[in-house]
């Protein structure tokens, strides 16, 4: 988001890249009021986990299959604590 990192657990990343990055920042991002994330294929269920762990998005446009595959995710992450 932006070119900057985050985890699947939302904790953003320490990157160089991020100093050099002219965008918002994860934690001014955190502070708006609606994020729309747009994303699909299984290949993005890690990355809108952890927007939305992150509190990065707050509205996601996906397809079905990658919804239920997120939500497995989270289930499975549930679980296992």
């Amino acid at each position: 988001m932006f070119g900057q990192f985050f985890n699947v657990k939302g904790k953003e990343i320490n990157c160089d890249l991020h100093r050099r990055t002219v965008a918002l920042s994860l934690k001014d991002l955190k502070k708006t009021k609606s994020v729309i994330g747009i994303a699909g294929g299984k290949g993005k269920v890690k990355a809108i986990s952890g927007a939305l762990r992150g509190g990065y998005i707050n509205i996601l446009i996906t397809d079905e299959e990658t919804a239920e595959e997120a939500i497995n995710l989270e289930t499975r992450a549930v679980k296992t604590g």
